[in-house]
């Protein structure tokens, strides 16, 4: 067996181990998303309330392949995750050699580092955007390492456009290297025609937004302003992003002092850093933007991060003049096998910050134990929901009557409940219509945050609800306190009628 075989094996073995610790800890937004795919395979429009042309979706690319997918093989969000885990995996190993091609020592520490990394395998089977990101950012680390022909010049501007529209974030990362190469081919015919025909088609869905939705943006945007973002705010991103830096290089750093060589390079295969140098710049203004972002807006686990990591990478090894020694690679496993255990067993949002006084409080979900509950929530919410159906059924009500539900997490139940109609804190966004739409539900979800002795809850609420099912999902602070989630549904009457408007403008009906 050939020395990079072996090296693509022992990624794979680490890399195959993450995803099975981690399958079915899905991001509850990955159902919104599948609904809405699934209400445009069905004919009813990119919705997700039939009816409501509201968009709370942040990735457009990602809707679309999941329409596809549904399309074609009745597809869910655990054969997306599997598929991506998949693509992951092959498009990693291809890149780090094109990335690294006067160093295949270097490429395969490349590729190490990166499928070996917990947060990669974590949020690439979350079900969201991620892995389609990671996938066209290794494509474009792997063009830009290239000497630039005209054919992968008009690559490179595809591939950006398509990262562009997984994710609108990604013109932070990817305008200075669209600028270098427009600059590079201001001469040619054929490169500006690709650039100004993808333009055009931003616009043109730019322009259905509106048309469609009333709004360019989707409700994220307004439900989580980062513009009210302080300077304590500004303070704990840095600490955030100094935390990725660290657990990142933390297991390289140590190979290295446990043992290291000079690494052999062939300076004729190097290549221009023009791509290189743009890609820095890029990664200079993501960093900026997510120092407000990324503890604000996109969950836990270094979300808003894990795109950028192939260029973080690269940044760390292109001028690395050593690597680490054969028992190196064993240490580094090592080190993300542990890190695999905090983050599965003790905080999904496994950060430094954790290790200080009061640190836990920080950042979003730093508190709950993680791994377990989260996949257990994915059960727990499909479960409840099979009863919510039957207890709606046993009502009686006349088949016209619309069913409505009140939710703190939208995907799962509202996934799962398809002929419901869901309120929650993005599907009801509205600018104009502040209405409290918990009064204008038949079924109310409520959370609770409890100590693990908790006494089970009453047949009714303190507001005379009926209580229809209810689980605790155990879990463990940082510190080691038991804690239990609780998770709650409530029958009513509405106490209120529908009066949302059908779109993001507009008053109360």
């Amino acid at each position: 067996m050939g020395k990079a075989l072996k090296f693509d094996s022992i990624s794979f073995l680490f890399f195959a181990a993450f995803v099975f610790v981690f399958y079915g800890s899905f991001a509850d937004d990955a159902f919104i998303v599948a609904r809405y795919a699934e209400n445009l395979m069905h004919g009813a429009g990119l919705v997700f309330n039939q009816g409501d042309a509201v968009n709370a979706l942040t990735s457009p690319l990602h809707a679309f392949f999941m329409a596809g997918l549904a399309w074609l093989a009745g597809g869910s969000v655990r054969t997306y995750v599997l598929l991506a885990a998949v693509a992951v995996f092959g498009v990693a190993g291809w890149a780090a050699h094109r990335m690294f091609a006067f160093s295949p020592e270097k490429a395969r520490l490349y590729q190490f580092l990166l499928l070996t990394f917990p947060p990669v395998a974590f949020w690439t089977l979350g079900g969201l955007e991620t892995p389609i990101l990671l996938v066209l950012i290794l494509l474009i680390c792997a063009c830009a390492a290239q000497d630039g022909s005209v054919r992968g010049d008009m690559g490179i501007l595809v591939l950006c456009a398509l990262a562009g529209f997984t994710r609108y974030d990604m013109v932070l990362l990817l305008g200075p290297l669209v600028c270098a190469v427009l600059w590079r081919r201001k001469g040619n015919a054929r490169v500006w025609g690709v650039a100004i025909f993808l333009a055009a088609l931003f616009a043109l869905w730019f322009a259905w937004c509106y048309w469609y939705y009333g709004d360019l943006l989707p409700t994220s945007f307004y439900n989580k302003n980062i513009s009210k973002s302080s300077a304590g705010v500004l303070g704990k991103g840095m600490f955030y992003e100094l935390s990725l830096g660290a657990l990142l290089l933390l297991p390289l750093a140590l190979a290295l002092l446990l043992g290291r060589h000079r690494l052999a390079e062939n300076e004729k295969l190097k290549s221009s850093v023009t791509g290189f140098n743009a890609l820095m710049a890029g990664l200079l203004l993501y960093g900026a933007y997510g120092l407000f972002a990324g503890t604000v807006h996109m969950m836990y686990l270094y979300r808003l991060f894990v795109p950028i990591i192939p260029v973080l990478l690269w940044a760390a090894l292109r001028y690395l003049p050593v690597a680490p020694k054969p028992l190196g690679y064993g240490l580094m496993g090592l080190v993300q096998l542990a890190l695999v255990y905090g983050i599965d067993q003790h905080s999904l949002n496994f950060n430094l910050a954790l290790l200080l006084p009061g640190g836990q409080d920080w950042y979003e979900f730093s508190r709950a134990g993680a791994g377990p509950s989260n996949k257990q929530a994915n059960k727990v919410f499909a479960q409840q929901a099979q009863a919510i159906e039957r207890h709606w059924q046993a009502q009686g009500r006349d088949t016209a009557v619309v069913p409505r539900m009140a939710v703190w997490t939208e995907g799962q139940p509202g996934y799962q409940l398809k002929n419901f109609y869901v309120y929650g804190p993005l599907v009801s966004y509205r600018h104009e219509c502040r209405a409290d739409y918990f009064k204008m539900a038949h079924y109310v979800q409520d959370i609770q945050y409890l100590p693990a002795d908790a006494a089970p809850p009453q047949a009714k609420n303190a507001q005379g609800w009926e209580l229809v099912t209810y689980d605790d999902m155990p879990i463990r602070e940082w510190g080691g306190e038991r804690k239990l989630i609780r998770v709650l549904w409530f029958f009513k009457q509405p106490e209120l009628a529908h009066t949302l408007p059908a779109r993001v403008h507009g008053a109360c009906r």
